[in-house]
């Protein structure tokens, strides 16, 4: 799961940030790209820090529907990990 969602933020980058930058380095002073450069990373810290929080709170649920088959300590250890995991997103 946690790599699921580091794969959904990293295709967020490549696919938002490539084609601007490369429209705003023809059209648009260096400042101009630095500064949206500044919102782009900003808005996905946030984005990835929402999703961390969303994670840990509902590890518990996506626990149980990820491993269906789980039950008692295994489930409770997966849960356990996938909580670990999750902020992983971030760095």
């Amino acid at each position: 799961m946690p790599s699921l969602l580091f794969g959904s933020v990293n295709q967020a980058v490549s696919v938002a940030t490539v084609p601007a930058m490369t429209g705003a380095r023809a059209h648009e002073s260096s400042g101009a790209m630095q500064q949206f450069v500044n919102h782009v990373w900003s808005l996905l810290i946030i984005a990835a820090v929402f999703m961390v929080v969303l994670g840990e709170r509902w590890a518990p649920d996506m626990g149980h529907f990820l491993a269906r088959g789980f039950h008692g300590s295994e489930l409770r250890m997966t849960i356990a990990r996938m909580r670990i995991m999750i902020p992983s997103i971030v760095s």
